[in-house]
């Protein structure tokens, strides 16, 4: 059995043998050596396939592989590899991509590649102290040619150099950019940089596009597929903008633009909550021409002005109400009425004919006649503060917990397009990628605490009575002052990462201060019948 198996190993080894020598018959593998970058056509087949070889292209910037195919099929493409001393690139021709849906196609005849410096770890540090190597340049590219089809196709192969893809501080650049023709560039830190950096870009196609901004290491992720396991990105139309910190890249970055095969990322339709009537576009983008440009954004000192400011402003506010309260107080009409302390019970007191007669045959009504049970008037209105206390906490906290989550989401995975911020007017600042918008609602904390305030002053000098004017709901005003409170901490909330999933936590106490309005209002003319909190609560949840 041994020897049987043994005899049929190498008849097995001789006939395969066999096959591969008659195969290579009529296959031919050209290599040529590539004096030229410039356009050149190829004609191959199943047995015709082709090695290009380009030997020492000494230049700081990159190389771009430009390919077409027009005659190239979807079922045997032509297969391009560029292999380079520490890395290799591989497309088929066409380029065939998927929609975000997954259930359309697109086939695109040109496709190019930028092929990343193998010497860019050098180039960065090349200014740098620690770099005391010579800087070498020289570049060695081999392109490979191949296909399956048996009939004859033309490739055209080109090899450009990326002239401006060192960009600079303040300067505006522009390109184009296709589905199947993705773009990237390279920011390098110097002296002029700040602590922050902002890259605005603008297209006036309308075309969906995705930016990313990478590591300054090889290779860069250029594809629609693999662009977000990479980096900070973001989904743009027409304008967009991404705020980086310094700290985060070590000597610079890629800024890469990869344009969708279609506009569907960009539409309404690809939303969480879609609107009912949409209409979205399926058809194949062609090439988008963009501009942008790097520049400085707002360091250090300029948040603590702005910080300071916005609390100067608030405190001087602050001040001026409170002034004018103690001036009202002590010189006003509230000064003039001397007030007796009179014990409130809890009871109706019957009125006799002669009493119900004179009511209504005089002239002069106040409200104070038909208002009674004053004490129970005090329970009911305290119970607004506690109903909002209580759903202010229990509302608050998963609140803080998602929004928190969402936040660490975008610094882990670099995606920006989970909260739908106004990314050229959004600041960072610590792990907050939106702090200004945040720190925005600090005024009606300030303002809800002042309201509280004035209201215990009011409650010290007017106390709740029965046989003058109106019986007054302070725990009524005090709700309110609170939930203009907690509407300045949810809207922050808000502003961590605002989406339309949790749209409803900066307008949910705007509700509750709107209804809270509404009952005092309607308390003002009718002070002993107006709904409970329970009722009040039940209806507005």
């Amino acid at each position: 059995m041994f020897v049987f198996g043994r005899g049929m190993k190498i008849i097995s080894w001789t006939l395969l043998h066999v096959v591969i020598v008659m195969g290579q018959e009529n296959f031919q593998i050209e290599t040529r050596i590539m004096n030229d970058t410039s356009e050149q056509t190829f004609q191959l087949n199943y047995h015709q396939q082709y090695v290009l070889i380009y030997n020492d292209l000494e230049t700081m910037n990159p190389y771009r592989v430009k390919t077409s195919s027009p005659q190239a099929v979807k079922d045997k493409p032509v297969l391009v590899v560029a292999r380079q001393e520490k890395q290799v690139t591989a497309w088929s021709m066409p380029l065939v991509l998927e929609s975000s849906l997954k259930q359309n196609e697109f086939s695109f005849t040109k496709a190019s590649k930028t092929l990343c410096h193998d010497y860019m770890e050098d180039i960065v540090w090349a200014d740098s102290p620690f770099s005391i190597a010579p800087l070498h340049l020289a570049q060695n590219f081999i392109i490979s040619l191949s296909t399956s089809n048996t009939q004859t196709v033309n490739v055209t192969v080109e090899l450009e150099e990326e002239k401006y893809f060192f960009v600079e501080l303040d300067k505006n650049y522009s390109l184009s950019v296709s589905p199947s023709e993705s773009r990237y560039v390279f920011y390098k830190f110097d002296k002029n940089t700040s602590d922050t950096i902002v890259i605005e870009v603008d297209s006036q196609d309308e075309k969906c596009l995705t930016i990313s901004v990478q590591d300054s290491k090889c290779p860069v992720l250029d594809t629609n597929k693999d662009i977000k396991y990479e980096g900070t990105y973001q989904t743009i139309n027409t304008k967009g903008a991404i705020t980086l910190a310094r700290r985060r890249f070590v000597g610079g970055f890629f800024l890469v633009f990869v344009a969708k095969p279609d506009n569907y990322d960009c539409s309404q339709d690809s939303s969480y909550l879609p609107r009912l009537t949409r209409i979205v576009s399926y058809l194949q983008m062609d090439s988008s021409n963009i501009t942008f440009v790097v520049r400085n954004g707002i360091a250090a000192e300029n948040y603590l002005t702005a910080i300071m400011a916005t609390l100067t402003v608030l405190f001087l506010v602050g001040v001026l109400v409170l002034t004018t309260a103690l001036v009202f107080h002590r010189y006003g009409t509230i000064s003039k009425n001397k007030y007796n302390d009179v014990i409130v019970t809890d009871y109706f007191e019957p009125m006799s004919e002669q009493q119900i007669y004179k009511i209504l045959v005089t002239d002069h009504l106040t409200l104070s006649e038909f208002a009674r049970h004053p004490a129970r008037i005090k329970k009911r209105s305290y119970n607004y503060l506690w109903h909002t206390l209580s759903i202010a906490i229990f509302y608050s906290i998963p609140v803080v917990q998602l929004v928190v989550t969402y936040q660490r989401i975008i610094n882990r995975t670099g995606d920006q397009d989970m909260c739908y911020y106004n990314f050229l007017c959004a600041h960072p600042l610590g792990g907050f990628t939106d702090f200004n918008h945040i720190y925005s609602n600090i005024g009606y904390v300030v303002f809800g605490i002042l309201f509280i305030c004035a209201v215990f002053d009011r409650h010290r000098i007017i106390k709740i009575r029965k046989e003058r004017g109106i019986p007054v709901h302070y725990g009524l005003f005090h709700a309110m002052g609170v939930a203009l409170i907690i509407e300045g901490l949810l809207s922050a909330c808000y502003h961590i990462c605002p989406s339309q999933s949790n749209y409803q936590f900066d307008t949910s106490f705007m509700y509750v201060m709107a209804v809270l309005c509404m009952v005092k209002l309607y308390q003002n003319r009718h002070s002993d019948i107006n709904a409970t909190a329970y009722t009040t609560f039940t209806v507005l949840e």
